[in-house]
């Protein structure tokens, strides 16, 4: 097979003889590498070209679209938990507010010996209010498994 000029290919591919020059040295060919491999590397190098020019007006789309996407997706993250990460939380705030409410009564006997009994009538059904908010079915919720 005789050696193609550079001529031959520029004819081939549709370019000028400098833009069939550029070609080849940019594909790392050389005429030898013959017109039909040429010219597939060629295409090869356009179509790379096609899918990474895209118009300015369709890369703000998809840079706006995946702005959209990714702030979404932080809200809904941010408003999202497990479920058993969910049950965690609410038997431990459970045990904290049980373990710290117990015995507050006698606490405050012990510390404010002379208050009165109306009012310490009223702290202990306030007491027992907010024990029954931690209810042994809160504390269940752990044991489930």
């Amino acid at each position: 097979m005789s050696k193609l000029s550079i001529a031959t290919v520029a004819e081939h591919l549709d370019l000028s003889r400098q833009g069939a020059g550029r070609v080849l040295r940019e594909l790392g060919l050389t005429t030898a590498a013959g017109l039909d491999e040429i010219r597939r590397r060629y295409i090869g190098q356009l179509r790379a070209m096609a899918s990474n020019n895209m118009s300015p007006e369709r890369e703000r789309l998809l840079v706006a679209r995946r702005r959209l996407l990714e702030t979404e997706l932080r809200r809904r993250t941010r408003q999202t938990i497990a479920v058993d990460e969910a049950e965690r939380i609410l038997v431990g705030a459970g045990v904290a507010a049980r373990t710290r409410l117990a015995h507050a009564d006698r606490q405050l006997r012990a510390e404010f010996p002379n208050l009165d009994e109306k009012v310490f009538a009223a702290l202990r059904r306030l007491h027992n209010e907010a024990m029954a908010l931690v209810a042994d079915e809160i504390l269940k919720i752990g044991e489930t498994e």
